[in-house]
């Protein structure tokens, strides 16, 4: 029997205590504050200390030396007592994190102060810390370093889930939709696009479901007593809002046309439409259709004529089912998930079924679509509920390495439910939103079965006794289970090549699973940091044997590889992967600069272009080149104006460069003057014998076509008669007059 103490003589003590308190002090003087002997007024700072026990200290330094030699010295930021006092049994010692450290646990004798105090030049050999950003892992000297955390895994964020897992197809033979619901960000302008086209494609679908299962109903649905009050209304008061009784069955079309177009573009028979054709939906047509949809869906307003469509969308149905796997989930209502990128326990989760609900996402944050962590994500609209409430399940795995690939899965997991009964028509975080954080906010809806937890948990077995309750004994087993261990192996292997491995670390994962009602596990999220506290009685058994498993399986089984590791499982290792050790220097490139090609001209040959092209891709200097007709003709014959066409020779003509042109313009040479025989000009001899004997010409150096003639052509093209200059040009070289005989020609 404990003892009780009457009430009335702890009010009588609280008042003297009072009294005391409130007594006058006694002020000290002036010879008192002057007066620094010990007895008076003045206490020294080491007496506030606590000796040290001789046999504590011997101790502490027994246990140091220990520790030292045997490389178990740990440090843990945070209250973990459960791996404090499992690494202390094991005979590990802590070091303190921070010297002010509180203690966590009870130390009467104050050894484990001592301890810490005598390894404050020691490295740890364990690191334990709540988050990675609490520790930076380049400040450990070595990978000896046993630290449960690898620098910041990008597949725990649902931008980088999203982003990873698209890369599915390069690493197994797996479809991405049998577990992951669609996800797109809204910052990204394409994938903005793409969102949009989905949220259409599932509202036809949502279209030809409803007409497939209550089209030959809706005309005995239809009220005329209303239909006839609202088009009297209409008919006499202007005012009167138009009540809409029916939609009209253009919807159904539009849905039908949708869903065709879609399946075509899986067989690639969109190739070959043309820009406007009528395969094509225009926006107008999109924007009519929604309207049209929220009525009937939402608002649960009959189509015309649905009767009369009910074989065509059944058809169409059965032919999606095989090629869109999630659309036994995607539901009619068409509700979609806007989450932030990088935020956890269900913060700023918001539900919408309407597109332009999640379009103004788009305008009122810059700073989450600047960054692209805004993502939408499609709703399960059809979940396995328990007794009416919807749930999911927390499951932990772990890494213990990423090269090679090694993945633990913990056997045992638990359930969370909502506070309130599942409905779609009400889109409150307290129905769609089970995360322990979330639902502690909200008392428990009266309307929910009584067979549920209070405490919104359930464990592992407990969700088994109720499968077999409903008559799916297996589903367990066969399709829950190793549904979750594929979708969490496939997750890691994308984001494999994105993490930063390092020896002697691992890392705890939580990841969030949901179930279709054919018992398929859906993959939601993946935490870095699952929850570990103590919160109701299901996480008080399960946390503490994580941790314990947790310290199995990282230190044990590094001593023998056969020890016990709790409730963990390999479920998959990956070969190793030899990364090949590669010098900066192997890494460089040389080479030469690719210079711009130069155009050939229209006059050339096709050999002769050929053979162009190699010079210039063989690297030869060339300077700037023409491409004209070398003629065999006199300066005489050219200044004559002969009538009669040479023999010509086409090859390549060098010109001056432009340095050389603008020296001589420097120089004061006259721009018609001909230039001297430059030394890229050559002997030619003629080929033509009989012109030969007639005008006695034999071998002379010729001037080929160069910068004096392009100063004549230049001159030509400023005169405002340019057929004069298109003639000469077309009849070929031979026919360029001098600049005089030009403008006398052009005064004619």
């Amino acid at each position: 029997m404990e003892r009780t103490i009457p009430r009335k003589t702890v009010i009588t003590q609280q008042k003297k205590e009072c009294k005391s308190d409130t007594k006058p002090k006694k002020q000290p003087t002036a010879k008192d504050k002057h007066d620094v002997s010990p007895t008076k007024a003045h206490v020294s700072k080491n007496t506030h200390r606590k000796e040290i026990n001789p046999d504590s200290l011997k101790q502490a330094k027994l246990l140091v030396e220990k520790a030292i030699q045997d490389n178990k010295i740990f440090t843990i930021q945070g209250y973990y007592p459960y791996i404090r006092s499992g690494l202390r049994s094991r005979g590990w010692v802590e070091k303190n994190f921070h010297k002010s450290q509180h203690d966590y646990f009870d130390d009467p004798e104050g050894i484990c102060n001592l301890t810490s105090r005598l390894l404050r030049n020691q490295d740890p050999n364990f690191v334990w810390v709540p988050t990675f950003n609490s520790l930076d892992i380049r400040l450990l000297k070595n990978d000896q370093i046993i630290m449960n955390h690898y620098s910041k895994s990008v597949f725990t964020t649902k931008v980088g889930l999203c982003l990873n897992l698209r890369n599915l197809h390069w690493f197994a033979d797996a479809d991405l939709n049998s577990f992951f619901p669609r996800c797109y960000r809204l910052g990204v302008k394409e994938e903005k696009q793409a969102f949009i086209e989905d949220f259409r494609l599932t509202a036809a679908c949502s279209i030809l479901k409803l007409v497939s299962r209550e089209g030959k109903n809706m005309p005995n649905r239809r009220d005329v007593k209303k239909e006839i009050t609202a088009a009297f209304l209409l008919k006499y008061y202007k005012k009167a809002k138009p009540l809409i009784t029916s939609v009209p069955v253009q919807v159904i079309k539009t849905a039908l046309k949708a869903c065709k177009q879609y399946l075509n573009t899986l067989e690639h028979k969109d190739i070959d439409w043309k820009l406007g054709s009528t395969n094509t939906i225009t926006e107008d047509e999109w924007k009519e259709f929604l309207h049209g949809y929220y009525q009937a869906i939402h608002k649960n307003i009959i189509i015309n004529e649905a009767e009369n469509y009910v074989s065509q969308c059944q058809d169409i149905l059965q032919k999606l089912k095989a090629v869109k796997p999630q659309l036994e989930i995607d539901g009619e209502r068409n509700i979609w998930i806007v989450k932030p990128g990088a935020s956890s326990r269900g913060r700023g989760i918001t539900c919408i079924d309407y597109l332009e609900e999640a379009l103004k996402f788009v305008d009122c944050d810059p700073l989450l679509i600047k960054d692209d962590k805004l993502v939408v994500q499609k709703y399960i609209e059809r979940p396995l509920l328990i007794y009416g409430t919807k749930f999911d399940v927390r499951q932990w795995f772990m890494v213990t390495n990423w090269n090679p690939l090694t993945i633990w899965y913990y056997k045992e997991c638990y359930l969370r439910f909502s506070s309130q009964p599942f409905s779609l028509k009400n889109l409150h975080s307290s129905i769609h939103l089970c995360n322990n954080a979330v639902q502690k906010n909200y008392k428990i809806s009266r309307s929910r079965h009584p067979r549920l937890p209070k405490e919104n948990m359930w464990f592992k077995n407990q969700f088994q006794d109720y499968l077999q309750m409903t008559g799916a004994t297996n589903a367990w087993k066969e399709i829950i289970e190793p549904g979750m261990k594929a979708a969490i192996i496939h997750t890691m292997q994308c984001s494999q090549d994105m993490e930063e491995g390092r020896k002697n670390s691992f890392q705890i994962y939580g990841a969030d699973f949901m179930f279709g009602e054919n018992f398929q596990p859906w993959l939601i999220e993946i935490n870095a940091n699952p929850d570990m506290s103590l919160s109701t009685s299901v996480t008080s058994r399960l946390v503490v044997r994580v941790q314990e498993d947790i310290l199995r399986l990282i230190l044990d089984r590094k001593q023998d590889a056969d020890a016990y590791v709790g409730a963990f499982e390999l479920i998959y290792k990956q070969p190793v992967i030899k990364i090949p050790l590669c010098e900066k220097k192997q890494l460089l490139v040389k080479g030469n600069e690719i210079k711009k090609p130069l155009q050939t001209s229209q006059l050339m040959t096709d050999e002769k272009n050929q053979m162009f092209k190699g010079s210039i891709a063989k690297g030869e200097r060339s300077p700037c080149l023409l491409h004209r007709t070398k003629t065999t003709a006199t300066w005489k014959e050219i200044k004559g104006g002969r009538e009669k066409s040479p023999s010509k020779k086409v090859e390549h003509i060098i010109l001056p460069t432009i340095k050389q042109g603008l020296q001589k313009r420097k120089e004061g040479v006259n721009q018609y003057q001909l230039p001297k025989l430059c030394a890229h000009e050559k002997t030619i001899r003629r080929k033509d014998p009989a012109r030969t004997k007639n005008e006695a010409f034999d071998h002379q150096k010729l001037p080929t076509v160069d910068s004096g003639q392009l100063q004549v052509i230049g001159h030509l093209a400023k005169i405002q008669k340019p057929g004069l200059l298109t003639r000469s040009l077309y009849k070929g070289t031979h026919s360029l007059a001098s600049p005089h005989q030009m403008c006398t020609s052009g005064k004619k």
